[in-house]
């Protein structure tokens, strides 16, 4: 169902009720005007004989009226209450509201079948393909006709259905629909209204609805006489409906301050429209797209500028500026850069508050990853193996050569837990210079993905996955150290002895680190 046909949907007033329909001594509500003041002139219509909700009658006159409701003045003692739409018994509310403009005209609007060219720079052309000869493509949209180069375009594939007047014109839809319409047809004229309808054609629909009326003898269709006078309300607001659209249209195109400055004109070209409420849903429309369109460009654009920002601290930051950028620089760099793109593209007046709304409020798509590399060893090894599960309790009995392993293991652990206590205990100077060292030795690529990956597993702007994925150093098979073995050498028959030294590439944690975050 169209958003522009969803006329009037009425919310529930307190501002009265049936009992304000009493009399003053009984309600408050109502007010009788002071017998000394001459009331105002007011071209009132015949009385009203006003039927309430409850099964009371009460006669009067509307004094004015809005979509909420109207002012009603009493024949039998002048007081004036407030009366809700609710209020009124509801076959009266459905008549009275016709009959005052404030009407649903929704319906089903014509749709048709459109094609997407998708070009070679990233856009697309969304229409109906006329012709495909010669070097052109020649598309209908918007109701004209656009030359779309061949070799601009990438690939074609259905576009699904879009309204009819995103494509043809509304004189082009009519002439098409009505060319074989045989004018003493009955069932041919009230197809043709309804149609006329689903584009939002009334005047013609209007005509069509009064045609059958008049082919009508023998009464066969007695809901003609609402329709044409549904018909003459929706002809009278056709300009109004046709303004509505004109907004819509540049929502869909994403030009949504435009549209809403348009919005805003409306009350100035009608003051008198009863669509109130109609604008009102329009501007929340327009504003709840865009701000999905805003979330939308907020997560890219904040993945923009991890990759960029993390490459360019990685060319220019020491190991230690690097650690310090990544735990609380980054963010905020990110946070600044996309509020810059976002006050330039959609809304000048955007906060920073803002952009970290749309950023919580993002759809989260699958997850991307980033590691630590050869750098895993530089978190030390409680956050390295942090997420992993120890599993030593699960060992069944064991071969000679299972126990042989595990007596390896052992002396492994020993001998990596004697080298830590040995790291703990060098000067903060001494462990500085080792990680500038690796550093310094670290790839310009490698530095920029241990950045990222230290931003979002520490810094709380991703989602992360329950557990990362460590895998074992491909050096040292996972040990953390190796065999070192020492022969005699020189034809002696001196025994070789195997030492244990810690591995050259994993400096003893055992694995590289990769985390999982969207």
């Amino acid at each position: 169902m169209i958003d522009t046909l969803k006329f009037l949907s009425l919310s529930l007033f307190l501002c009265a009720s049936a009992s304000a329909l009493q009399s003053p001594e009984q309600d408050p509500g109502l007010t009788p005007e002071p017998s000394s003041q001459e009331a105002p002139e007011l071209e009132l219509q015949p009385a009203l004989m006003l039927k309430l909700r409850s099964g009371q009658i009460r006669w009067g006159h509307i004094l004015d009226h809005d979509p909420d409701g109207f002012r009603f003045t009493l024949l039998s003692h002048g007081g004036v209450a407030s009366v809700v739409w609710t209020a009124l018994d509801p076959s009266q509310q459905q008549e009275l509201r016709e009959e005052l403009g404030y009407v649903d005209v929704a319906t089903d609007e014509l749709m048709v079948d459109v094609e997407r060219l998708i070009l070679v720079d990233g856009h697309e052309v969304v229409g109906v393909i006329l012709s495909r000869e010669g070097t052109d493509f020649v598309v209908q949209v918007d109701g004209n006709l656009q030359l779309v180069p061949k070799r601009r375009v990438q690939s074609i594939s259905k576009g699904g259905q879009a309204p009819a007047l995103d494509i043809y014109s509304r004189e082009e839809l009519y002439a098409r629909h009505s060319a074989e319409l045989v004018e003493t047809d009955l069932q041919g004229q009230i197809n043709m209204a309804r149609t006329c309808e689903q584009f939002l054609d009334f005047q013609h629909a209007l005509e069509h609805f009064q045609a059958a009326v008049a082919l009508d003898e023998n009464l066969e269709h007695p809901e003609l006489a609402n329709s044409v006078a549904l018909a003459q309300v929706k002809a009278a607001q056709q300009a109004q409906i046709d303004y509505l659209r004109s907004v819509d249209v540049l929502r869909k195109k994403g030009q949504y301050e435009t549209a809403l400055e348009r919005l805003a004109g409306f009350a100035l070209v009608f003051p008198a429209s009863p669509l109130v409420l109609e604008v009102k849903a329009k501007e929340n429309q327009i504003m709840l797209a865009r701000d999905e369109e805003v979330t939308d460009f907020v997560r890219r654009r904040w993945g923009y500028w991890l990759s960029r920002l993390t490459r360019q601290a990685a060319g220019s930051l020491n190991y230690v500026g690097a650690v310090a950028f990544a735990e609380e620089g980054l963010g905020e760099a990110i946070r600044e850069a996309v509020l810059a793109d976002v006050q330039e593209q959609y809304n000048s007046e955007a906060s920073e508050d803002q952009i970290v709304a749309h950023w919580v409020s993002r759809h989260m798509l699958r997850y991307n990853n980033a590691t630590y590399g050869e750098g895993t060893w530089m978190l030390g090894e409680d956050k390295a193996l942090a997420g992993t599960e120890d599993t030593s309790a699960q060992r069944d009995a064991m071969t000679d050569k299972d126990k042989e392993r595990a007596a390896l293991e052992d002396k492994i652990q020993r001998f990596l837990k004697n080298q830590r206590n040995a790291r703990r205990a060098q000067a903060q100077a001494a462990q500085e210079d080792e990680f500038q060292v690796f550093w310094d030795a670290f790839t310009l690529s490698k530095r920029a993905n241990w950045i990222k990956a230290f931003y979002v597993e520490f810094a709380g702007d991703y989602e992360l996955r329950d557990h990362p994925y460590l895998k074992a150093c491909s050096t040292c098979g996972g040990r953390g150290a190796l065999e070192m073995i020492y022969s005699g050498g020189g034809g002696s028959k001196q025994a070789s002895s195997v030492q244990i030294v810690p591995c050259h590439a994993c400096r003893g944690v055992a694995v590289t680190r990769r985390v999982y975050y969207r």
